[in-house]
C-alpha cells in the first residue's frame, strides 16, 4: 500500500472548499506507470501533491468529461479515472479498489464541474479588492500607445461612436477609424456589414504602421449591392497606411463555397473591383462545426497513443 503523503497546496481561495481527499493515489504517466501522491477535490479543482514537488493543479472549469475505467470487481483490471479536459489533455488517476471508491469522487467532479450554474464556483468566489478592476485598462490610453509607436497618431483617431454600444452591441466603446474620415458615414457602414461589425482597427505595425482591421462579412446578397460608404472607409484605411502603395489586402477566413452560399441568406463578400487597390484571398477555414469535428478527431488520435512510445 502506497505511504500516505501530506500535500503542500497552495492555500485556498475565498470562497473555495476542500470537498474530498484521496491519499494513496496514483497519477498514471502511462497505461501501467504512476507516481503516487495525494488527490484533493474543492469546489474549484483538482490539486494532486506529491511529496517534496510542486503540486498540479486542474481547474474544473476545464474538465470536459469523465469515464470510468476497469472496476472492484474486474479481476486483473486497473481501477482508473480518465478525464479528459477542453485542450485536448486526458488526466488519468488509478486507485486501490480495496480503500477507495471513485463513486464519491465521480459524483463532487460532475456536480462542480457539469452539475449547472449554480455549482460554479465563480458564484462562490466573492473576493473583495482595493482597485476596481474594470478601471484596470484605460483603453483609449492603450490605442494611443499602439497609435504613438507606430508614428500614426496623426492618421487616426479614438471614436466614441460606439460609447453606448449603440453602433455595434459586440464591439468595445471606443474605436479607432482613419482620422480622414467622415463619422457621420459610419451608419451607413454598420448596415452594410453583418451585426454592424464595421471596419475599425484592432493592431498597428509598430515599424512599419501596417494596420490589422477586423470587420463582418458584407451584407452584399445575391445582387451583390455594394455601399459607398463602405468603400470610402476602405479607400481611407488604405490612405492611412504608410505601405499603401502595396494594396489592401482582405482576408476571408471561410472557405470560398461557404462565402458563395451566404449570399443567398443576404450576406456575402466583398466585390474588390470596387475597393481601390484591393484583393481578396479566402483562407478556408471551415465553420465552427466542421472545426469542432477536427478537434474531436485529433483527440481521437491523441487518445489511440496514450500508452505508447510515442505518447507524450
Amino acid at each position: 500500500m502506497a505511504a500516505e503523503l501530506e500535500p503542500e497546496l497552495s492555500p485556498l481561495l475565498p470562497g473555495e472548499t476542500e470537498l474530498l481527499r484521496f491519499t494513496g493515489v496514483m497519477l498514471m504517466l502511462n497505461e501501467s506507470e504512476g507516481v503516487d501522491g495525494n488527490l484533493t477535490v474543492t469546489n474549484f479543482q483538482l490539486c494532486f501533491a506529491q511529496r517534496g514537488k510542486r503540486p498540479k493543479y486542474l481547474a474544473l472549469g476545464l474538465l470536459a468529461g469523465l469515464q470510468n475505467i476497469g472496476g472492484k470487481t474486474s479481476r486483473g483490471a486497473q481501477y482508473l479515472l480518465d478525464i479528459a479536459t477542453k485542450d485536448g489533455r486526458h488526466v488519468v488517476f488509478g486507485f486501490n479498489p480495496q480503500t477507495h471508491s471513485r463513486r464519491d469522487l465521480v459524483a463532487l467532479i460532475q456536480e462542480h464541474a457539469f452539475g449547472g450554474q449554480e455549482h460554479m464556483f465563480a458564484f462562490a468566489h466573492n473576493p473583495s479588492y482595493t482597485v476596481d478592476g474594470w478601471l484596470s485598462l484605460d483603453l483609449e490610453a492603450e490605442y494611443r500607445r499602439l497609435l504613438e509607436r507606430s508614428g500614426g497618431a496623426e492618421l487616426w483617431a479614438v471614436s466614441r461612436v460606439n460609447e453606448a454600444y449603440m453602433l455595434c452591441s459586440s464591439y468595445p466603446k471606443l474605436l479607432v477609424f482613419p482620422s480622414g474620415f467622415d463619422a457621420a458615414q459610419l451608419d451607413d457602414v454598420a448596415a452594410h456589414r453583418s451585426k454592424g461589425r464595421v471596419p475599425a482597427l484592432t493592431w498597428i505595425h509598430p515599424r512599419t504602421g501596417a494596420p490589422l482591421i477586423r470587420c463582418a462579412q458584407p451584407l452584399t446578397g445575391v445582387m451583390r449591392s455594394s455601399s459607398a460608404a463602405d468603400q470610402a472607409l476602405f479607400q481611407a484605411i488604405l490612405a492611412a497606411s504608410p505601405a499603401q502603395r502595396k494594396g489592401l489586402h482582405i482576408l476571408d477566413c471561410r472557405p470560398r463555397v461557404n462565402a458563395v452560399a451566404n449570399t443567398a441568406m443576404g450576406r456575402g463578400y466583398e466585390d474588390v473591383s470596387k475597393y481601390e487597390n484591393a484583393d481578396l484571398a479566402f483562407l478556408g477555414i471551415a465553420n465552427i462545426h466542421a472545426v469542432r469535428k477536427a478537434m474531436t478527431r485529433v483527440r481521437l488520435l491523441c487518445d489511440a497513443t496514450f500508452g505508447t512510445a510515442d505518447h507524450d
